[in-house]
């Protein structure tokens, strides 16, 4: 049974906006699921009436962390290729795997996904998958905090055509984004520029800006991805993302890694 009002006492806490305080000695008062007081043990004591305690005395507490980009339900396809290039490894292993997956597999993949993390001392994920009700009910079970980004992109296999994915998305959100769950939020998901044309695009910043979500977007993932934009599009993905207006949106972009000054300069804006 689950206390719902006790204290830890530890060895150590590494508190602090910037974890830039250690407290010897400390104890953390936790009522309803909220931290309500962290401090020297003494001064916590003060706080307390009839709180169960737990005693920690060799244990240090941290900051958790965030996962700021996952696909959940993918930890059931961990494996079944490593060392590829990234289209190749997409092309010819994921998305075909993807494609047999059922809204039952994703919510045991993406339960299994959440158990890991917070086995990782992770206490909160973005994720940008398809059947996202199915990872948003593995998150509740797991009681982690999610941020669940629908995915926007062709050939899925809980939506078929992009055009069909787009309309159960765009359904999704509008349905889920005034949500009052405490851990779970919805954003929405585009996949990438190059898997997703500039008309969704601009729909999808539409969306995003009406109900105040963010976009999660993979933006200069691979060289040949900044290579491709920039034959197509004359300049970088995080430049298009610019150029079209959705930095100027609630953006997270995944990877980054091949990028320019001109795009850090957008991103740090």
């Amino acid at each position: 049974m689950l206390m719902n009002e006790y204290y830890l006492e530890l060895k150590y806490i590494i508190a602090g906006t910037n974890c830039n305080k250690l407290i010897r000695n400390g104890a953390i008062l936790i009522e309803n699921s909220e931290i309500i007081a962290v401090g020297k043990s003494a001064e916590v004591k003060s706080l307390i009436s009839g709180h169960d305690k737990i005693e920690r005395n060799n244990h240090i507490a941290i900051p958790s962390f965030i996962n700021a980009h996952t696909h959940l339900p993918e930890t059931l396809l961990r494996g079944i290729c490593d060392n590829e290039k990234l289209l190749t490894w997409l092309n010819d292993y994921i998305w075909p795997f993807e494609m047999r997956m059922s809204s039952e597999d994703a919510y045991y993949g993406a339960l299994l996904g959440c158990l890991e993390l917070i086995e990782s001392g992770i206490s909160g994920f973005i994720d940008q998958y398809f059947y996202a009700e199915s990872i948003e009910k593995a998150a509740k079970e797991a009681n982690i905090r999610a941020l669940l980004c629908p995915s926007v992109f062709d050939n899925t296999p809980e939506s078929g055509s992009l055009e069909n994915t787009w309309k159960h998305v765009s359904n999704l959100v509008k349905r889920k984004a005034s949500g009052k769950h405490q851990l779970v939020k919805y954003g929405i998901g585009p996949h990438a520029p190059y898997t997703v044309p500039e008309e969704y695009l601009l729909q999808i910043a539409d969306l995003a800006s009406e109900y105040n979500i963010p976009i999660h977007i993979h933006l200069n993932e691979t060289r040949k991805e900044v290579e491709d934009a920039k034959n197509q599009f004359q300049m970088s993905p995080i430049q298009y993302m610019q150029n079209i207006g959705l930095t100027d949106l609630k953006i997270l972009g995944a990877h980054c890694v091949h990028t320019d000054e001109q795009d850090m300069s957008i991103m740090k804006e």
